[in-house]
C-alpha cells in the first residue's frame, strides 16, 4: 500500500501497531482514564517512506514547501514532488541532482544543481514543470559545478557555490567570487553569511552587493560551519561546525567564544545540518547520531525518545514545515514527524487485538501474548513487559468483578502478580459477557459456542456449556429481553438466541 501523509494509514487491524487516539481512549474498555488527557503533544507520528513510495534515488540532500503545502525535494535523479498523496519525478535537462531548492515571494521554486540554475512551476493543470534559466541569465561555461544552497533574500535569489555566490535579480544574475571557497551559507534576520573557507564569516552587503569582512577565520578555530542560527539575544549568533563545536557569535562585538561540544569525546561523528525547531529548541542532524538537541542554556540531549523512531542512518537535511513539523532528509529515504497527529505509535511488537486500561496499567492482547506497561502521561515512557507464562493467539483482556481476565486461545485466564492463572481447562475463548440480573454469572465466548462462567467466593469456574448452540460466538450482543441474546457468524449470518433461566 503506498504511503501517504493524508490517509495514512487507511486501516489497521493487521499493521502491527497500537494506536492511542489523544482524548478518546476513554471509549476503549476502560476503569480508569485518569491523567490520559494530559499526553505530550511533542511526541510524533513517525512515517518512513523508501524508494518504493517515491520511485527515486534513495539521497535526498535538500527540500521547500510551496504556498499549497506541496513538498518539492532534491534528490539525486532530479526533483521528487510529493502533494501527501502521490509523488512526481522531474529530470532536469543535463540529468544531474537536484542539490539546492527556494520558494520565492511569488511561489515560483528555484532549483540548482550541478552547472545548472532554473524554476519550477505549474501549468494550468497545475503540474509542475522545469524550465532552465542557464542561457537567460548567459551562464553557459560558467563551471559553477553544484550549487549547494540557495536563498531568498530581499526579493533576490542568492545561490551559492563553492566558487562563487550567484545574485540573481529580475533579470540579471551576478556573480561575487570566492576569494576560496564559500563552503555554508544561511540567512539570518534577512542578512545572508557566508563562510570563504580560511579566511572567515562575511556579510553580504544588499545595497552594494558586496561581501563586507566580518568575523576571521581564526575566532572560531578556522573550523568548517555547518549552521548560522540566530540566538536567543539579538546581537547573538550560534555557529555549529562540522566537527560539533558550537560557538556564540556577538555580532555588535565582533567576537565569538566557545560554547559546548556536540558529542561526546572521542566520537567519530559529523554535523550534517541544524535549525531551530519548536518554541526554545535547536535540532543537529548527524552522519552517525541521528538528531541530536540542544537549548539556549547549553544543555545537550544526544538521545532524545521524540526521534527514537527515525532511521539510524545519515541524515543529510532537515526541513521544518509551515505547520511545524519535521522532515528528515535521510541517505536512504525520508522520515516525517508528525507533530500535529492525533495519535501516537507507543508498541509495534505484534499484532493488537484488545486493550485495556485498569489500575494505572495498560494491558495490551496481541497475537503472541499479553503486554502490560504502566501508564503515563509521557509517550516516550512506555515500557511494555510480557505477562508470564502466556504465549499464543490472545483475543481479549478484560476487567470483570475486580479481575483481569484474558481470553486466549488456550483457553481462559485470570492475572495475578503479572502472571495468567488458567481457569478451568476449557481452549478457544473470545471473550466474557456479565449475565444481566445474575451479579456472578458471566457467559464465556468460545470458538464451539457458549459457556457458564461463575464467580464464587473470588474463585473463577467455568460451570457448564450452554447446549444447543455450538456456533462461533466471537461477536455476542445482549437483547433487550431476559436471556436473549444476538450472536453475528462471520460466514452464515445472524443468530437469535435465547437461554433457560437457569443456563
Amino acid at each position: 500500500m503506498q504511503k501517504s501523509l493524508k490517509s495514512m494509514p487507511k486501516k489497521y487491524s493487521f499493521c502491527f501497531l497500537l494506536l492511542i487516539f489523544t482524548g478518546l481512549l476513554g471509549h476503549s474498555q476502560n476503569s480508569e482514564n485518569a491523567g490520559m488527557s494530559a499526553f505530550s503533544s511533542e511526541f510524533p507520528r513517525t512515517t518512513y517512506f523508501d524508494r518504493n513510495a517515491f520511485l527515486a534515488d534513495s539521497q535526498f540532500w535538500t527540500m521547500c514547501e510551496d504556498a499549497k503545502g506541496v513538498f518539492i525535494f532534491g534528490n539525486n535523479d532530479g526533483a521528487v514532488v510529493f502533494d501527501g498523496e502521490n509523488w512526481t519525478k522531474i529530470k532536469l535537462p543535463n540529468n544531474s541532482s537536484v542539490r539546492s531548492l527556494v520558494l520565492d515571494s511569488e511561489g515560483k521554486i528555484y532549483a540548482g544543481g550541478f552547472n545548472e540554475i532554473g524554476t519550477f512551476q505549474r501549468d494550468k493543470q497545475g503540474v509542475y514543470f522545469y524550465t532552465s534559466l542557464i542561457n537567460k541569465f548567459h551562464l553557459e561555461g560558467s563551471n559553477l559545478e553544484n550549487l549547494w544552497q540557495a536563498h531568498l533574500v530581499d526579493s533576490r535569489i542568492i545561490f551559492r557555490a563553492f566558487n562563487a555566490l550567484i545574485v540573481i535579480s529580475e533579470n540579471t544574475a551576478l556573480q561575487i567570487p570566492a576569494r576560496k571557497a564559500f563552503v555554508y551559507s544561511n540567512v539570518v534576520n534577512n542578512s545572508l553569511w557566508v563562510q570563504d573557507e580560511d579566511y572567515g564569516l562575511y556579510r553580504l552587503d544588499l545595497k552594494s552587493l558586496q561581501l563586507v569582512d566580518e568575523i576571521p577565520a581564526k575566532l572560531f578555530e578556522n573550523e568548517t560551519l555547518t549552521a548560522i542560527l540566530a540566538g536567543e539575544k539579538s546581537n547573538e549568533l550560534y555557529l555549529i561546525s562540522k566537527n560539533g563545536k558550537v560557538y556564540i557569535l556577538d555580532s555588535l562585538k565582533k567576537s565569538v567564544s566557545f560554547w559546548f561540544n556536540l558529542f561526546e569525546e572521542n566520537k567519530n561523528d559529523r554535523v550534517t545540518s541544524a535549525l531551530k525547531f519548536r518554541k526554545d529548541k535547536y535540532i543537529v542532524s548527524t552522519l552517525n547520531s541521528r538528531i541530536i538537541e540542544f537549548n539556549p542554556k547549553g544543555k545537550v540531549t544526544r538521545n532524545n525518545s521524540v526521534f527514537a523512531d527515525v532511521k539510524n542512518t545519515t541524515i543529510h537535511n532537515l526541513f521544518v514545515t509551515r505547520k511545524n513539523n519535521l522532515w528528515v532528509l535521510l541517505n536512504n529515504g525520508l522520515n516525517y514527524l508528525d507533530f500535529n497527529s492525533p495519535y501516537v505509535q507507543i508498541f509495534d511488537q505484534a499484532s493488537v487485538y484488545d486493550i485495556l486500561i485498569n489500575n494505572s496499567n495498560l494491558y495490551v492482547a496481541t497475537n503472541i501474548g499479553v503486554y502490560q506497561s504502566r501508564l503515563t502521561t509521557e509517550f516516550s515512557k512506555y515500557t511494555f513487559e510480557k505477562i508470564k507464562n502466556l504465549n499464543g493467539q490472545t483475543w481479549a483482556v478484560q476487567s470483570l468483578d475486580g479481575d483481569v481476565l484474558i481470553s486466549h486461545d488456550d483457553g481462559l485466564y485470570k492475572l495475578e502478580n503479572n502472571e495468567a492463572i488458567k481457569i478451568g481447562d476449557v481452549k478457544g475463548f473470545w471473550k466474557v459477557s456479565p449475565v444481566k440480573g445474575q451479579p456472578n454469572w458471566f457467559l464465556a465466548s468460545n470458538y464451539n459456542g457458549l459457556y457458564l462462567l461463575e464467580k464464587n467466593q473470588g474463585n473463577w469456574i467455568i460451570k457448564n456449556k450452554i447446549y444447543g448452540f455450538d456456533e462461533s460466538t466471537r461477536d455476542i450482543l445482549a437483547a433487550d429481553e431476559a436471556n436473549t441474546y444476538w450472536v453475528c457468524h462471520g460466514f452464515k449470518g445472524v443468530y437469535r438466541i435465547v437461554i433457560n433461566n437457569d443456563y
